[in-house]
């Protein structure tokens, strides 16, 4: 396996590029095992199991996977219940909706326990609501 300093060694590689330093990231990923690629961080997305890249959200220092597709109905209940006190558990349900149809199914529990067991507050969840719907619609759409 080739190595950075091997590689700036080398009289041929003295100028090194962009482009050589993707090749060496491309052999040193050959390398991993495929579990040490589980959640890793990769262009502000994270690369699951399946070595497909998400978008995420991060609630204290945890990251969480966004779905690919946010159900309609989920949607129609936050907008339903925005003009609703905060209090109304019509409100409160439409919130955990939202915050179910948004995170991936995968990631779901983890979520769900960690904001439990760590007691977040109503307004950190909401800001996972606005990232995620900030995320969502920077997304490019698919022509039909």
């Amino acid at each position: 396996m080739a190595t950075r300093r091997a590689i700036e060694a080398d009289p041929k590689h003295e100028d090194s590029s962009a482009e050589e330093d993707r090749e060496l990231a491309a052999l040193q990923l050959s390398q991993v095992e495929d579990d040490a690629l589980t959640d890793a961080t990769v262009e502000g997305k994270i690369v699951g199991k399946n070595k497909k890249k998400y978008d995420y959200v991060s609630l204290g220092e945890e990251k969480f996977r966004l779905r690919e597709k946010i159900g309609a109905l989920a949607m129609f209940k936050w907008s339903a219940a925005s003009e609703l006190s905060s209090e109304d558990p019509r409100a409160l349900a439409a919130i955990y909706a939202l915050l179910k149809s948004l995170i991936h199914r995968e990631d779901w529990q983890r979520f769900e326990d960690y904001a439990l067991d760590e007691d977040k507050e109503a307004e950190e969840l909401l800001d996972v609501i606005t990232e995620a719907l900030e995320k969502i619609s920077g997304r490019p759409t698919k022509q039909s």
